[in-house]
């Protein structure tokens, strides 16, 4: 305790935990007055000085700290216990964040599972896929790898079209496809299926 009043300390706290930059330089007036006033070391003055300097450029709560921490804790421990689960959640939540980036985490995703994780990508197929990726088999003595089927969805294929395309299956041939799915699906969207190997 330095002998601030509790008025005192809590203008500082106002003007530390709001970033409140400008009046920074009072507070730590105030601290070096109240500090001298009451005898306490030079030592504790400056490390007073400094924490005060540091929280007025950035701080971080304890409460959220400790929110990220246990976060983080429950995704390692997912992601070490059940792989398969994990994956196929990160992927699949992934495919409805409204994000231009999103493509690129699910693709990151892909790799990690598939270098990290012991899980194999299975083949993307327009017969096989459906809306959200899914887990086709888990790992077993016969199988090292478990199999997770990829989504339909992919770059320039919106939501309406695919779940045409999910809804029309199975499809013999590309004119089987054509002819089921007529013009629901433009010629951008089976680009988008050829580029992404659906077809």
């Amino acid at each position: 305790r330095i002998g601030m009043t509790p008025e005192e300390a809590e203008a500082a706290r106002k003007v530390l935990g709001k970033k409140l930059v400008d009046k920074v330089p009072e507070v730590k007036a105030k601290i070096t007055e109240i500090c001298e006033r009451n005898g306490r070391p030079p030592e504790i003055v400056d490390l007073l000085l400094k924490i005060a300097e540091e929280s007025g450029s950035y701080s971080f709560n304890k409460s959220h700290s400790v929110a990220y921490a246990m976060i983080s804790a429950w995704t390692l421990y997912l992601k070490a216990n059940y792989p398969d689960e994990f994956a196929c959640g990160f992927l699949n939540t992934q495919l409805h964040v409204k994000s231009a980036k999103k493509y690129d985490d699910i693709a990151m995703m892909e790799r990690d599972m598939q270098r990290n994780l012991g899980i194999k990508l299975l083949e993307q197929d327009v017969n096989k896929c459906d809306l959200d990726y899914k887990i086709e088999y888990k790992r077993s003595k016969e199988r090292p790898q478990s199999g997770i089927r990829s989504s339909i969805l992919c770059k320039n294929l919106g939501m309406i079209a695919a779940e045409e395309i999910v809804k029309k299956k199975p499809y013999k041939s590309y004119e089987d496809f054509v002819a089921k799915t007529g013009t629901a699906v433009s010629s951008d969207v089976i680009g988008a299926l050829w580029d992404g190997g659906f077809l």
